[in-house]
C-alpha cells in the first residue's frame, strides 16, 4: 500500500508541476522575444546616432555654392535626409526591394519586422512642417504600401 501511495504522490507532483514549468518555459520564449526587440531597438538607435553625427559633421566642412541671382529665398533641394523631399515619397512605387526604397529615401529612423512583414518608419523633424512621419510596408522584401508623410 505504501508503494502505491508513493507512486501516486510522484504522478500527482509530476501532473501538478507540468503547468508551471510551461508557464515558465512560455515566459523565457517571451523574454527572448523582448531581448530580440531590444536589440533591434539597439541597432536603429545606433544608425541613428550615426546619421545625427553626419549631419552634425558634414556641414562645416561643406563649402556651400553661390546662388544665382534671384534664387537665394529658394530653400535648397539637397537634404541630408532623402525622406524629407516630398518627391523623393513619389518615386517609392509597389513593388520595390528593401534596398531600392533605402536608395531614395536614406535610411529609416526605425524599422519593424514580424515574419515575412517589414514596416521601416522615417520620422523626425523637417524645417518648415514640423514632426512629420511615413513609412513604408514590405512583405517578403517587396513594397505593398507607402504611406507617405504630410509636409
Amino acid at each position: 500500500m505504501d508503494r502505491w501511495l508513493t507512486m501516486l504522490m510522484v504522478v500527482l507532483l509530476g501532473v501538478t508541476s507540468a503547468p508551471a514549468l510551461a508557464q515558465q518555459s512560455e515566459r523565457v520564449r517571451h523574454i527572448e522575444r523582448e531581448i530580440q526587440i531590444l536589440k533591434k531597438a539597439l541597432e536603429d538607435q545606433g544608425r541613428r546616432i550615426e546619421l545625427l553625427e553626419r549631419a552634425i559633421q558634414g556641414p562645416s566642412q561643406a563649402v556651400e555654392p553661390t546662388a544665382p541671382t534671384g534664387a537665394q529665398n529658394q530653400p535648397p533641394s539637397f537634404s541630408a535626409y532623402p525622406w524629407h523631399d516630398k518627391n523623393s515619397w513619389g518615386r517609392v512605387k509597389d513593388g520595390m526591394s528593401e534596398a531600392q526604397v533605402m536608395s531614395i529615401l536614406g535610411r529609416p529612423t526605425s524599422v519593424n519586422t514580424v515574419g515575412g512583414f517589414k514596416t521601416i518608419f522615417y520620422r523626425g523633424e523637417v524645417a518648415g512642417s514640423g514632426s512629420v512621419s511615413g513609412n513604408v510596408k514590405l512583405q517578403d522584401d517587396r513594397v505593398w504600401q507607402v504611406n507617405k508623410p504630410v509636409f
